[in-house]
């Protein structure tokens, strides 16, 4: 499933192996927008560069754990935990993903 393929490549943080893995026109929005300042979604290819050096920037560390996934009509739902530590703040807690995937991707 591309969707655990993604997640995996996120946690060794592999940029490049996401992009191939997701769309070009991917609209992506998580907790780090809100941290990083940001109020807009990030999009295309270049807008998960951009998510990839804010996380770095933001976070000291960040983990993300799915444990369950679902398809749910031309979505699939991932829910599990979120542990995310910098020197302000510390974020621990049960999360959610929704993932639209389209032709494979």
């Amino acid at each position: 499933m591309v969707v655990k393929a993604v997640f995996a490549a996120f946690a060794e943080r592999d940029v490049e192996r996401v992009l191939e893995l997701i769309d070009p026109e991917v609209e992506f929005t998580a907790m780090t927008n809100d941290f990083a300042g940001r109020t807009e979604p990030y999009r295309g290819h270049d807008g998960i560069r951009e998510y990839f050096r804010d996380v770095a920037r933001v976070w000291d560390e960040l983990r993300l754990t799915p444990r369950d996934y679902r398809d749910v009509g031309d979505a699939v739902l991932v829910t599990g935990r979120v542990s995310a530590r910098s020197a302000a703040r510390i974020v621990d807690g049960s999360t959610g993903w929704i993932w639209r995937v389209r032709d494979g991707r």
